[in-house]
């Protein structure tokens, strides 16, 4: 359901134009969107309204993660410096400005990340 969301996410390597990048980010967010509503939805015709709904930005971003980590992309980091080095966010429209807030977000949750605080569940004893 998401590889299209991915592929999306890695043509931001090709792409020279921070407007370009940043328009490729907001269609993978709709491709993210499309895809949990088609899985939401399992075969079932879609009102108006659930169309019209998105996913709030914590469940995008959590498929999000998923799409980055999916994604053949080598460094993502690059595509973030040079969105930040190159792109005005007072100049933007709403969706744009959108996808910028979700790579800075994306790029900082991963900076963050302590593995040594992941887990494998272990099924034999519950945790």
């Amino acid at each position: 359901f998401y590889r299209a969301a991915s592929e999306f996410l890695e043509a931001t390597n090709w792409l020279t134009n921070p407007v370009d990048i940043l328009f490729n980010i907001q269609k993978c967010f709709l491709a993210i969107n499309k895809a949990a509503l088609v899985r939401r939805l399992e075969g079932t015709v879609a009102s108006a309204d659930d169309i019209d709904n998105l996913l709030c930005f914590d469940d995008l971003f959590n498929l999000l993660l998923g799409v980055y980590l999916a994604a053949d992309l080598p460094n993502f980091f690059t595509v973030s410096k040079f969105l930040t080095a190159f792109t005005s966010p007072n100049t933007l429209s709403n969706p744009l400005e959108y996808a910028l807030a979700g790579v800075d977000s994306l790029t900082m949750y991963i900076r963050n990340l302590d593995v040594n605080t992941l887990r494998v569940p272990n099924p034999q004893n519950g945790t």
